[in-house]
Order: structure tokens, then C-alpha cells, then sequence
């Protein structure tokens, strides 16, 4: 266990704690940092029970977090899923795809007579590009809009589009190869997508992709012990303070 995922169980999760008091945001500030620092001394002080450092650690800074580090691995170990546990998320994840997939550019903005206007530039054949990188809002605008291939199954429902908005999920599969979307309502923004190219969906075998779905539950196998370890330390640092 490295001592990134030690400052991750103990610290935020202290914080996190500490911030959700009802006090000003300077109090609240300092209420996590004393919950980081007391969490962290109550780590040290299970490493010292459990067996890790022998106590001269604690004028080492080193020793003492190999030894909390140590601790912590002790408590979080991955769990191996099963083939069974593997299969059904593998069969969850295809089940999310439908029989096609696009490949789109999205200009989205809070502004909404900067997307008439750009609709307006994109039919006179101003590079949707260019209209997305000067006027969109969201991270894909340093791409020139470009999110890439998206599929979701058909019709589609809130919650089964793959991250994209469900209004423009359902004028996708009406675009045609080159033709911009008229501006699209969203619930809190405007949006015009681009339709560059369509394609049969993808659908890798569950033998390729095998390993990234293990790794993928060893990882939250690993995050969900650390969650709950992490709240044992909270819960004990904020019955210790005064």
C-alpha cells in the first residue's frame, strides 16, 4: 500500500467529515486538518499495536509511515472475483450497447444565442471544429468537440446512454454522416451534435477483455476497504476530539 492510498483512506475521508460540520468555512478548515492529523496519529498508533514499528518510529518520519503503510496493507487486500462475478459484468457491459455506434462532435454551452449563432455558422460551413473550440464549455472543446464512438441501446432511456445527454441520444440515430443537429435544450445548457460517421457496434469477446475486468474488480474490491477502514479512523478520530 503506498502512501497515496494511505493520505486517501485517512485524510480524505477526515475531511470530508470534517467539512460537513456546521461551522464557518475557516472553522471547517481547520476542523480538517486537526481530523487529518489526529486520523493519521490514530494509524500510526494501530501500526504500533499491530506490530509494524516497535515505536522508534516516531521520531522517523520514513519508519513511521512504511510502518502505517504497512498497517494499512495488512487490512486491504484485493479479492480475486470469480468467473461467474466476471461474466455477468461483462454480460451488464455488452448489454449496454446497442446495435450501432457514432462518432460525433459536441459544442454545448450555457449560452444559448451562442448556439443559435453557431448553427447557424455550422449550415454556412464554418468547421464545426472551429465553432465547438471557440464557443463550447465543456472539456471536449479542446478537442474540437470530439468525444469519439458512443452506442447505447435503442430506444434510448435516462440512465442506459452511456454518459451522453438523453436529448441528444435520441436525435442521433436521426442524423445523417455530416449533418449538425439543430440546437438541442438540455436540462441546465444548449447543445448542438455533430454526426461525422456510423458503424456496427464494436463488441469485443469476453476473453479480451477478461483481464481489464479483473482488474477493474480488484481495484474496487481494493477502494471499498479502504472506504471502510477509512471510516473506522474517522469515526475513532472524531470520538477522540475535544
Amino acid at each position: 500500500m503506498t502512501p497515496v492510498r494511505t493520505s486517501i483512506c485517512a485524510t480524505l475521508l477526515a475531511f470530508a467529515v470534517a467539512v460537513s460540520a456546521a461551522s464557518p468555512p475557516d472553522q471547517r478548515t481547520a476542523a480538517a486538518a486537526a481530523t487529518q492529523t489526529l486520523a493519521h496519529d490514530l494509524l500510526w498508533r494501530r501500526a504500533l499495536a499491530a506490530g509494524f514499528d516497535d515505536g522508534t518510529g516516531a521520531s522517523d518520519p520514513d519508519r513511521r509511515q512504511a510502518a502505517i503503510d504497512a498497517y494499512v496493507g495488512s487490512r486491504i487486500r484485493p479479492v480475486e472475483p470469480s468467473e461467474q462475478a466476471l461474466r455477468a459484468r461483462y454480460r451488464d457491459l455488452i448489454g449496454r450497447t446497442g446495435p450501432q455506434e457514432y462518432r460525433i462532435r459536441l459544442l454545448q454551452s450555457d449560452d444559448a444565442a451562442a448556439v443559435t449563432s453557431a448553427h447557424k455558422r455550422a449550415k454556412a460551413g464554418v468547421p464545426f471544429a472551429q465553432l465547438a473550440g471557440e464557443l463550447s464549455r465543456v472539456p471536449s472543446a479542446a478537442r474540437g468537440g470530439e468525444l469519439g464512438w458512443v452506442g447505447f441501446v435503442l430506444p434510448p432511456t435516462h440512465g442506459r446512454t452511456n454518459g451522453l445527454p438523453l436529448e441528444i441520444a435520441h436525435v442521433l440515430p436521426r442524423l445523417t454522416p455530416g449533418q449538425v443537429s439543430e440546437p438541442l435544450a438540455l436540462t441546465d445548457s444548449w447543445a448542438l451534435v455533430l454526426l461525422e460517421a456510423v458503424r456496427d457496434t464494436q463488441r469485443p469477446s469476453f476473453e479480451s477483455v477478461r483481464e481489464t475486468l479483473r482488474a477493474l474488480f480488484l481495484r474496487e474490491s481494493v477502494l471499498a476497504q479502504a472506504r471502510a477502514l477509512g471510516e473506522e479512523i474517522v469515526h475513532e478520530a472524531m470520538g477522540s476530539r475535544p
